[in-house]
């Protein structure tokens, strides 16, 4: 009978370790691998004084929907939406000033008596893309802004901002036929950093 209890109690310690074993180490699934993918890195090496972000080089300003009310009447322009450039890291060494220039396809639209270039719209006629400065002021596609240049920030992590804002205007006449048309519109401008 003591040897049925001594026999009992090692079978039953026996059992309790090899289940406790059990528990302690689960069977590991084998590794998967999921599909490649790619990373692609893409940039510029400029000899140029400043760099820009690429998120200021291809950006987006996204003016909705557009009642052509508000471009036949009153201001006949929407409301201005902002946009920015910012040089980054400037060496002002030799460069300590900079002027910026847009282009694109332009149309002429009446402004009062006077006529004046905006952005064309593609397909849409007797309505354009006006740009300002972040305080109105005009700039005229083409030609290099401002007149008296930005004052770079050099050093890095320097930032110079360049502020702007663009509204869409609708020729300024009373003439059924020269007003803004409807459609849509997706007008890329270009523009390009001087440095002095």
């Amino acid at each position: 009978m003591k040897l049925q209890k001594v026999l009992l109690s090692v079978v039953l310690g026996s059992l309790f370790a090899a289940g406790t074993a059990m528990a302690e180490d689960p069977v590991q699934p084998p590794e998967v691998k999921s599909g490649l993918g790619t990373v692609h890195f893409k940039g510029f090496i400029n000899n140029v004084p400043c760099s820009i972000d690429s998120k200021f080089l291809d950006q987006t300003v996204d003016f909705g929907e557009i009642s052509r009310n508000e471009l036949t009447t009153g201001t006949y322009r929407t409301d201005s939406k902002t946009f920015n450039i910012e040089l980054k890291n400037c060496d002002t060494t030799t460069y300590k000033t900079a002027q910026i220039q847009f282009t694109a396809p332009t149309v002429e639209l009446k402004d009062g008596t006077a006529t004046s270039k905006y952005v064309g719209l593609g397909s849409i006629q007797n309505a354009g893309i006006a740009l300002t400065d972040s305080g109105g002021k005009s700039i005229e596609l083409g030609s290099r802004f401002p007149a008296e240049k930005y004052t770079l920030n050099g050093g890095r992590d320097q930032i110079t901002p360049l502020n702007f804002a663009a509204y869409v205007k609708g020729n300024q006449s009373a003439v059924a036929g020269e007003q803004a048309t409807t459609g849509h519109f997706d007008t890329p401008v270009n523009f390009q950093i001087f440095y002095q």
